[in-house]
């Protein structure tokens, strides 16, 4: 019953319209297609008769449930970028940067965070404070999550810039060679002329 209130306010606010859901970034979605039993054919048939449906898993990383269910009109307007990824086929599980990439991270902990659907470090960053509590020594993970975010962020420009950098470098020995080349050319020549 509670499952079901809670999918008919998730309804009411994706209708109440585009700012309802300022968090949405934060939680895993998915779509997928399962064998849904139709129950009144299944009956009709005297045999078990499935039919596919689009389904939507919605998860807030660091909690255990999950709201699983068909998918509705609403969620196509509330996660487009996940339904257009679902129809393409490229649907990724999560975007950011995998906590098993992170030297932070001991390996149980990753598979700690994993089983309650945390599997990136911009995932562990913005976990809520209740369900960070759930897990032993998590606050400090957290700050450390959101310090390394900040840093990367700052870090940014100085990374675009060296890359322009080295760009450029690679620019200048590409035309210090031909020009190396060219001079040697154009001395060769000059060589030739003078022993005429």
């Amino acid at each position: 019953m509670a499952r079901e209130f809670a999918d008919e306010s998730i309804l009411q606010m994706a209708q109440a319209g585009d700012n309802a859901f300022t968090q949405d970034s934060r939680l895993n979605v998915k779509f997928y297609l399962d064998a849904i039993q139709d129950d009144a054919k299944s009956a009709e048939e005297g045999r078990p008769i499935f039919t596919e449906r689009l389904m939507i898993s919605i998860a807030v990383p660091g909690q255990a449930d999950c709201v699983k269910r068909p998918a509705w009109d609403a969620d196509f307007r509330r996660f487009p970028k996940h339904y257009e990824a679902f129809k393409a086929g490229t649907q990724e599980a999560e975007t950011g940067t995998p906590l098993k990439m992170w030297p932070v991270m001991t390996v149980s902990q990753v598979a700690e965070l994993a089983a309650r659907g945390v599997r990136t470090v911009e995932q562990l960053a913005n976990m809520a404070d209740v369900d960070a509590q759930k897990f032993m020594g998590l606050n400090s993970l957290r700050q450390k999550a959101k310090d390394f975010l900040e840093a990367a962020k700052g870090a940014a420009p100085l990374t675009a810039m060296r890359a322009e950098l080295e760009s450029r470098d690679a620019q200048i020995a590409s035309l210090q060679a031909q020009m190396t080349e060219l001079l040697a050319h154009a001395n060769k020549a000059a060589s030739k002329e003078a022993k005429k």
